[in-house]
């Protein structure tokens, strides 16, 4: 199923959407499938959560790795409507293959994609529902889902919105041992920057 599904992906190589068109066989997104297809493969002979490593958690953990450093290289306009796909679930260029909406629905990998788009969207590369993003966040943050909150606070970070700064200094101010009170200065610190731009562009 595999191998079939990375020969489709060769011949169906240009996916056309509302905010774009992207290359699924350019290097960055074939890398973000493939790793997919590994995860979804460990996911279903796992096909549950544990509060300790396990393949399921290392996999997930290299894909978000992907999605962020496809980010940090290509910045642009293209990746982030591959991005937005995979946040709306409509990212399928086989039809059918159940697997990867479970793998991109999941929370661990749901914030990563919503962190991208947010940062996309502050860059003005394209639009957003930014209330509808913070709601995900925000109900991801409230149901305490394992392997989370690093990523809830980098989210909020991201967004810049005024009602999540008493949160996330709450955290900071927070000796855990988990190391989460340095991960939400360092939220508090982007959070500032972006409100910061946020103010300036709307006046």
């Amino acid at each position: 199923m595999k191998a079939f599904f990375l020969i489709l992906l060769m011949v169906n190589s240009f996916k056309s959407l509302s905010c774009g068109v992207y290359n699924i066989s350019s290097q960055a997104i074939s890398d973000i499938v493939k790793q997919s297809l590994k995860t979804v493969e460990v996911y279903r002979v796992e096909d549950v959560e544990k509060p300790r490593p396990t393949p399921l958690l290392s996999e997930r953990t290299k894909l978000a790795n992907l999605i962020y450093a496809g980010w940090v290289n290509w910045e642009s306009k293209h990746y982030a409507c591959f991005i937005s796909d995979l946040y709306h679930e409509r990212f399928d260029p086989i039809g059918g293959y159940d697997g990867l909406i479970e793998i991109y629905s999941m929370p661990q990998i749901k914030l990563v994609l919503a962190s991208v788009l947010i940062q996309a969207n502050n860059k003005g590369l394209i639009e957003l529902d930014r209330g509808s993003i913070r709601n995900y966040i925000i109900e991801v943050r409230s149901k305490n889902h394992f392997n989370t909150k690093r990523f809830v606070l980098i989210a909020l970070g991201t967004l810049g919105d005024i009602r999540d700064v008493e949160y996330l200094n709450s955290v900071a101010s927070e000796d855990d041992g988990k190391g989460y009170a340095e991960i939400a200065k360092v939220a508090l610190s982007i959070h500032k920057s972006v409100s910061d731009y946020i103010e300036r562009t709307r006046n």
